[in-house]
């Protein structure tokens, strides 16, 4: 009886220690610069995985097993989903409480995250650097050492920190800065190339 009460416990205890918001900073930013690490160093394996199984659905499709041929297929839209850079929001159709950093950081390849007032920094994501622009700068700013965790950005800037809170309606943001200053954003979608 005493180990039905600890498992649930145990779980528990395990999902908890897992939550973003309940890690130390140090430990927060290991976690997000290892996962960033797995996803750089599992693309390319993925991109292999992807391929076979569009060989074997073509398989299946040509033997006329169509139960297989649609599992595959099936698959192949969950995985390329999950992968496609930039992706809207809408046509993943996974709200920010459910999406997974890999989603939430290909989202934001799509979007631009836009201070109202003070600063005006303009916050923008390539996939593999965050940068802002401030009007009158002569360029984007590079922010080598940012977090992203899903739903909030850490911005180390040379005298002060920001930190980004994107709303649950993926519309709107809060710039909270480490001098106490809480700044409103819009969300956009950025411009087609």
């Amino acid at each position: 009886m005493k180990h039905v009460l600890l498992c649930p416990l145990l779980l528990t205890g395990i999902s908890l220690a897992q939550s973003p918001e309940l890690l130390p900073d140090k430990v927060q930013a290991l976690k997000s610069h290892y996962d960033a690490a797995v996803e750089r160093a599992t693309a390319p394996l993925t991109a292999t995985y992807v391929e076979q199984l569009r060989k074997i659905k073509d398989e299946y499709t040509q033997s006329g097993n169509a139960p297989a041929a649609l599992a595959t297929e099936n698959l192949l839209k969950e995985l390329t989903t999950r992968t496609k850079p930039g992706q809207a929001v809408s046509s993943l159709d996974v709200p920010l409480s459910k999406m997974s950093l890999e989603q939430f950081k290909h989202w934001l390849t799509g979007v631009t995250i836009s201070e109202q007032t003070t600063y005006k920094n303009r916050y923008s994501y390539d996939g593999n650097q965050f940068t802002s622009l401030k009007p009158g700068a002569s360029g984007p700013r590079v922010h080598l050492d940012t977090i992203i965790e899903v739903g909030q950005i850490f911005v180390p800037f040379t005298s002060t920190n920001a930190k980004i809170k994107v709303d649950a309606s993926l519309t709107k943001a809060r710039v909270t800065y480490s001098t106490g200053e809480t700044i409103e954003a819009v969300i956009t979608p950025k411009a087609k190339k």
